[in-house]
């Protein structure tokens, strides 16, 4: 994604006392570069406050941080934004330029955690990791944390009987086994219980249920225990409604974020730059994309909106442009975003190829523009 060029103030050419008078008022990110490297780089919701501040401390020995950086020469980059999303993205996309090792250290950017299927194994199994696997093996995420991407795997293994262990296995009718087996938790490839055919079958029901998030398997169970109900079998209904429980509870420990991560598309809608603004981020197969501004006029409805959305969401979520970045980094912005409490801004996620809600996303712009109005 392309960043717009900064405004550049050569210190040594500005006043002490007004270093920051180009700079405009209002959120921006803003980077201190001595020659070639920068030396600081963060954010603010008032750009110009932050930069007088900052260069006005003032040191017994030394003077004004302002008076030293003018002395060693250093120069001023402001990006003014106008919500913590663009903040984001301009500071990663500013160091991921500079082509820094540490862009994600500096960035304080936490990777998120994935679900995935290790099919490159003749016995494939659940393992958590925290990057999208070179190939096609099924991935799902992001999730926030370890540990729920881990409790979430746990409660899906429990279901099925594909194997917990990660050992290589060189199945043998003498393998000795393991406690899983011995419960009819697993199939147990490792003593040849099972046919690579039938161990591939519980793969894909594992598959499907990370696929839908346990629907396919709720409407199928639903259908068993109503059909055991009407024929009077109500210790077996009973038994299917607890497992309709249960894996409602698992459903319930994944947010909405959570789906196949190599097709995670959606559009976040973000305050715009002037007055009576928004603007429209759209993320496609794990990627940003160039995000679109929208101005409307001061008594716009939800249908004025929408007819100015529905020219511009069909481009937004065009699959046609390829794009370049690094899917783990963009989808850990996305999640850092999402899950903060100073999320500025709403996430509409397209599943399935489905098209957003134009009327949805009209009358939270609308909310939006009110709310700003008011402030």
């Amino acid at each position: 994604m392309e960043i717009f060029p900064p405004i550049t103030i050569p210190l040594w050419e500005s006043e002490a006392s007004e270093p920051a008078a180009p700079i405009p008022k209002g959120p921006g990110v803003y980077a201190f570069r001595a020659g070639k490297e920068i030396v600081h780089l963060s954010w603010s919701a008032q750009l110009n406050t932050r930069i007088v501040r900052l260069l006005s401390r003032t040191n017994a020995a030394n003077g004004t941080l302002g008076s030293r950086m003018k002395e060693a020469g250093f120069v001023l980059h402001c990006w003014p934004t106008a919500s913590r999303l663009e903040s984001s993205i301009v500071m990663y996309e500013v160091l991921r330029s500079e082509g820094l090792a540490d862009y994600r250290k500096r960035l304080r950017l936490r990777l998120p955690w994935f679900v995935t299927l290790t099919t490159r194994d003749p016995f494939p199994r659940l393992s958590v990791v925290n990057r999208i696997p070179s190939g096609n093996e099924p991935v799902f995420g992001p999730f926030q944390f370890r540990d729920g991407a881990q409790r979430y795997a746990d409660n899906v293994l429990g279901c099925f009987q594909i194997r917990k262990c990660t050992d290589v296995l060189i199945p043998d009718p003498s393998h000795p086994g393991c406690l899983y087996g011995e419960i009819k938790q697993c199939l147990r490839p490792c003593q040849k219980a099972v046919t690579e055919a039938d161990y591939v079958a519980e793969v894909q029901r594992v598959y499907s249920f990370l696929l839908t998030n346990g629907d396919t398997d709720l409407r199928g169970l639903s259908k068993a225990r109503d059909e055991a109900a009407r024929a009077l079998q109500f210790e077996k209904a009973a038994d299917l409604h607890k497992s309709i429980a249960k894996v409602k509870e698992i459903g319930r420990l994944r947010d909405e974020l959570v789906c196949d991560a190599r097709s995670l598309s959606g559009i976040a809608l973000t305050k715009g730059a002037g007055a009576n603004s928004f603007r429209l981020w759209p993320m496609l197969n794990g990627l940003w994309r160039e995000p679109t501004q929208i101005t409307v006029e001061e008594d716009a409805t939800p249908e004025s909106i929408g007819e100015k959305l529905q020219g511009s969401v069909p481009e937004l979520i065009s699959d046609e442009l390829e794009v370049a970045g690094d899917a783990v980094d963009h989808l850990a912005i996305l999640a850092r975003w999402y899950h903060s409490s100073w999320r500025d801004g709403h996430w509409y996620p397209l599943r399935s190829g489905a098209k957003p809600s134009v009327r949805r996303i009209s009358k939270a712009a609308l909310r939006m523009l009110r709310e700003d109005a008011n402030q």
